[in-house]
């Protein structure tokens, strides 16, 4: 995304456009001003740990599993998840045909969702990474591998009201914050 946002601009300013009256700028800076190019991934570092610590907790590295809330494959995505994010992966169809949400897709998909979290809880990470909250040190990796859990709602819960959501197998909101704070 943010090579997107360079890559845009560059062309902006190498046709020597008026900034001032011209609506691409606009269109340009609306794309800008929503994608926080601080806020953006960066998979070479230690979002990629965390992806695959997160794979690890979620299905122990098997992309083709179901558990008893159907949430599947390598990160127990629910369907309505993928849905959100914007692939198109039915519960029916991965219990018929693992094949059709392959290991690749499911890692795109956990990115995504990482990137979103990552925009979504942007200012509780502002707020507190590096603090200590419940005799736990709060880190931006834990932070996101609890909206994992608890999506990006549920964590916010957590700072605002104390509310330590747990799935359905008793992992908590703290367990996750905790586990991942390593990171």
């Amino acid at each position: 995304m943010k090579k997107i946002v360079i890559v845009l601009l560059c062309l902006l300013f190498s046709h020597n456009i008026n900034l001032s009256n011209n609506i691409s700028y606009i269109k340009i800076m609306k794309v800008a001003n929503v994608i926080n190019t601080s806020k953006v991934i960066d998979t070479n570092t230690k979002y990629k740990l965390l992806l695959e610590r997160l794979e690890y907790h979620e299905s122990r590295g098997k992309s083709r599993i179901v558990n008893k809330y159907g949430c599947m494959g390598l990160f127990q995505f629910k369907e309505s998840t993928l849905r959100y994010l914007g692939f198109k992966v039915s519960l029916e169809e991965f219990r018929k045909d693992p094949n059709h949400f392959p290991e690749w897709q499911q890692r795109k998909a956990a990115l995504k969702l990482l990137e979103v979290n990552k925009q979504l809880l942007g200012s509780v990470i502002d707020k507190f990474d590096g603090k200590i909250v419940n005799g736990i040190r709060i880190t931006e990796s834990g932070i996101l591998a609890a909206a994992a859990l608890a999506g990006h709602g549920g964590v916010k819960k957590y700072f605002e009201k104390g509310s330590n959501r747990k799935d359905g197998f008793g992992t908590s909101i703290e367990d996750m914050l905790t586990r991942f704070s390593d990171i």
